[in-house]
């Protein structure tokens, strides 16, 4: 166990916000123990433990290289005394990590072939069901061989692509359905890869609908909507049932409801065209995998201002994927900067409303089931040990 500290930590900010950048810096785990404030400073000290397995030196270096701001690592003379009071990631069961994995490598797959969800729901989303069988074993192995140094979904996604690397997932969609077909005596479908990367570019969406596609079911209902209103009010009931003030009052008020009937389709549309569409979002979300891997931050920083990239987040489960911020006038030009290369890293960029198909929680137990009764006779207790540990 050793100990390092971090210096320049903002007073509002949050110790947890101040180390989650620092996961993809620290490859291991590490955890908080307190922080301190700084005398006549405006900001804290924190002290954070690492495992055995990281070298604080290294470590240390690792920040401060890739560090911009004030924040800066060093090694202790003087370590306090602090209870553990904050740790950089929740424990995770091998269940659950594994199933987020899956979720990230399938929609990796589903973003770079932008025609798998449509081949797979010819099958029925079997297509991609039994992509997810064969991701569960190739993952559950790398954990029971590895699973020692395996510290998250991060880790684990990155092993498995070391071992199964971007350029199998063709032949795995493939063969896969190959085997299905095969299976319902049907005839091979051959497809050419080409034909899965196309995907259709929507450059705005409201709830996973193309934002043309509101347009027009607007305007449809929208004459709808204004034939029925005006019917409404050109039939009011215009005789005065008694002579209470309340009665008169409503009369009046259909009177003048009567006097606005040239005008009521214009007040129609000014009273629903704001609230049924809402107005085109002026940043897009585009989601950016590099393969093999990422390249460094500062090799994408010219990639990044060429085209206005407003804001990066890395994502906390797949280890090449980062979501990027664009404005509305360069999002069509960074979709077509799909397959730029960088160094030797191919840059894989997609649309972030893509059609992607889930895999449920109760689908992967199925999945963990199945896979657990083909391997029965050579567990010699019945029960499943090693599902009852927990990773980090």
């Amino acid at each position: 166990m050793s100990v390092i500290a971090l210096t320049g930590v903002p007073k509002n900010l949050k110790i947890n916000q101040v180390l989650k950048p620092l996961k993809s810096s620290i490859k291991g785990h590490f955890e908080a123990m307190n922080v301190t404030n700084n005398k006549n400073k405006n900001d804290r000290t924190a002290f954070l433990r690492l495992s055995e397995k990281l070298d604080p030196v290294e470590v240390v270096e690792i920040i401060n290289s890739r560090n911009t701001g004030s924040l800066r690592a060093y090694i202790p003379k003087e370590i306090p005394d602090f209870p553990i009071s904050y740790q950089n990631v929740e424990k995770m069961s091998p269940f659950k990590l594994l199933t987020i994995s899956i979720g990230a490598i399938l929609q990796e797959m589903q973003s770079k072939y932008g025609g798998l969800y449509d081949l797979s729901n010819c099958t029925a989303h079997k297509l991609i069901q039994d992509i997810a069988k064969t991701l569960y074993k190739r993952l559950r192995i790398i954990l029971e061989q590895d699973g020692a140094e395996i510290d998250g979904c991060l880790r684990l996604t990155k092993t498995y692509r070391k071992r199964h690397p971007h350029f199998a997932d063709f032949q795995l969609i493939l063969s896969t359905l190959h085997s299905i077909q095969d299976a319902e005596e049907k005839p091979r479908d051959q497809i050419h890869e080409c034909d899965l990367l196309a995907f259709a570019v929507h450059s705005y969406v409201i709830d996973s609908i193309p934002f043309e596609k509101v347009q027009v079911a607007y305007l449809k209902y929208l004459d709808k909507i204004t034939a029925t209103v005006m019917e409404h009010v050109t039939n009011l009931d215009m005789t005065p049932k008694n002579t209470s003030p309340e009665e008169i009052a409503r009369i009046k008020i259909r009177e003048q409801l009567k006097t606005l009937i040239p005008y009521l389709p214009a007040c129609v549309k000014h009273a629903t065209e704001h609230h049924f569409v809402p107005e085109e979002a002026n940043v897009h979300i585009v989601h950016l995998y590099g393969e093999p891997a990422l390249p460094s931050k500062e090799s994408l920083l010219p990639f990044f201002k060429r085209h206005k990239v407003m804001s990066t987040t890395r994502s906390d489960c797949m280890y090449n994927l980062i979501m990027l911020e664009v404005p509305k006038s360069k999002y069509l030009g960074v979709l077509g900067a799909d397959g730029t290369l960088v160094g030797s890293i191919k840059l894989v960029i997609r649309p972030s409303n893509l059609p992607c198909y889930k895999m449920s929680e109760s689908s992967i137990r199925s999945i963990q089931s199945s896979y657990h009764k083909q391997t029965m006779a050579d567990d010699v207790g019945g029960e499943d040990e090693w599902f009852s540990g927990t990773y980090y």
